[in-house]
């Protein structure tokens, strides 16, 4: 399968990134914290490995392009079909 078919466009990949930061930089700007706990990014990355999106070769999801060390450890993140949500 080549990367075409098996992630999001690179402008939808983007445009996620640009979405993921701007959640971010808001939560910096409230105050809050940064970084999930080592706890929480457990049961993110627990609930992507379940997934059907879940890449294991590349440690992605298939859905939103993200990879998902760095997006299970953003307090800011949320899965983009709804199995977890920002904290």
């Amino acid at each position: 399968m080549s990367e075409e078919q098996q992630y999001p466009s690179a402008g939808k990949q983007a445009k996620n990134i640009v979405n993921l930061v701007q959640d971010v930089i808001g939560d910096v700007l409230k105050g809050n914290q940064l970084f999930a706990t080592d706890e929480e990014q457990k049961r993110r990355m627990d609930i992507c490995k379940a997934c059907t999106y879940y890449s294991e070769e590349d440690v992605r999801c298939r859905h939103c392009g993200c990879f998902l060390q760095q997006k299970t450890s953003l307090t800011a993140s949320k899965c983009p079909i709804d199995r977890w949500k920002k904290n």
